[in-house]
């Protein structure tokens, strides 16, 4: 049986609110890769996970010539408005798992779900109130455009389904997604320009993840990496 990939998780000395670029220096960075035998993504992104006592923390770096987003509140699916970090964290003893979204204009979505998405209802998204989720964002100004943004999810959720939480090696796994949009175009938006993002889904789209996944489904549990403590 093939083993799970592996994460390393990085204990954070500040809370997850006052972290900075600093914090994530000596943490592992695992690189968003395209799914299958695709080439190498053709914009870089990488993410690394980390923990405070407080919460469980993903930071993302990432590489964008044209930063779009659409997105003007929380719970909303914001991978259709635009570029979207994504992140799914699962516990090995459950069958549920949560998805977390965050926006370069700094809005949060927050899901569980309790069964696979195939398996829902249509229509039926499982939102959730997403207090408990900090979504911090911003730009790059040196070495070209791009942005990066940190999902921070709290001890109390992540404990609210059996009233507890602990990191254990194998205890969590993780997906990190991204949905970067006007990947390849010549005519390039403002960072800003809310432009409807329609007519870029066919053509420049680019889906990226950690792990790599076999095909662009980031709903493969199978797939996940398992998070394991810095020693």
């Amino acid at each position: 049986m093939t083993q799970p990939p592996t994460a390393r998780l990085h204990r954070l000395t500040n809370p997850a609110e006052t972290t900075d670029a600093a914090d994530w220096t000596s943490a592992t960075f695992y690189r968003l890769e395209r799914p299958g035998d695709s080439a190498g993504a053709l914009e870089h992104g990488a993410v690394a996970f980390g923990w405070t006592p407080e919460a469980l923390v993903a930071r993302f770096e990432m590489t964008d010539s044209s930063i779009v987003t659409s997105a003007t509140r929380d719970n909303e699916l914001h991978y259709e408005l635009g570029d979207t970090a994504e992140l799914f964290i699962k516990h090995a003893d459950h069958d549920g798992y949560w998805e977390f979204y965050a926006t370069p204009n700094g809005y949060r979505t927050a899901m569980f779900w309790e069964v696979s998405p195939r398996d829902h209802e249509p229509d039926a998204i499982p939102f959730i109130d997403p207090e408990a989720v900090e979504v911090r964002v911003g730009r790059h100004e040196i070495g070209g455009p791009s942005w990066w943004a940190e999902i921070s999810v709290s001890r109390r959720l992540l404990g609210s389904r059996d009233g507890r939480f602990e990191v254990h090696n194998g205890t969590w796994s993780v997906l990190a997604g991204r949905y970067n949009y006007g990947v390849g175009r010549t005519d390039r938006a403002e960072p800003r320009d809310p432009e409807p993002v329609g007519t870029l889904k066919r053509r420049h789209l680019e889906l990226t993840s950690f792990p790599r996944l076999p095909r662009a489904d980031f709903h493969m549990l199978q797939h996940f990496a398992e998070l394991r403590e810095d020693a």
